[in-house]
């Protein structure tokens, strides 16, 4: 195919809405306008639903809470393979699989978000039982801070 074969077929063109994408000087949109001046230029709409989404949650106060949550326990135990190590021990005498807390936010917060929380749902019954442990350890074993953290979670 031909650069002007391609063209002539081009009629749409959708993306995040980047101004990289969307720029009016030098965006990927403006310069395939000037190849196809047709060209319908769109940004997608699951981004903007995500965009919109994202902007509602950030003036409700519960869910900026929870999100923290959910980032905090992500680093307790992304930043520390002994609660890792102890947290899979938890899941084996609970009988619950073993699944790594995941991230929130980023550039696909909905469904990173969603991940997080069904990884911590499936976990639930041994993060409380690590949790409690972690909370009331006595001995060199355990850190101040991961006792308090695991108190404030618990």
């Amino acid at each position: 195919m031909t650069k002007e074969t391609i063209f002539s077929k081009l009629v749409g063109f959708g993306s995040d809405g980047a101004s990289v994408m969307t720029g009016c000087k030098s965006g990927v949109s403006t310069r395939l306008k000037r190849e196809q001046p047709l060209l319908f230029s769109m940004h997608c709409m699951a981004h903007r639903l995500e965009l919109g989404f994202k902007a509602v949650v950030g003036e409700n106060s519960f869910m900026t809470t929870f999100s923290e949550l959910l980032f905090s326990i992500y680093n307790f135990y992304h930043s520390s393979a002994l609660n890792r190590e102890n947290l899979k021990s938890s899941c084996a005498a609970a009988g619950v699989k073993f699944l790594a807390p995941s991230r929130v936010g980023g550039t696909r917060w909905l469904p990173h978000t969603m991940l997080a929380l069904k990884k911590l749902w499936s976990m639930y019954p041994a993060l409380m039982q690590h949790f409690e442990q972690l909370s009331i350890a006595t001995g060199a074993g355990v850190s101040s801070d991961s006792k308090a953290k695991a108190k404030g979670f618990f």
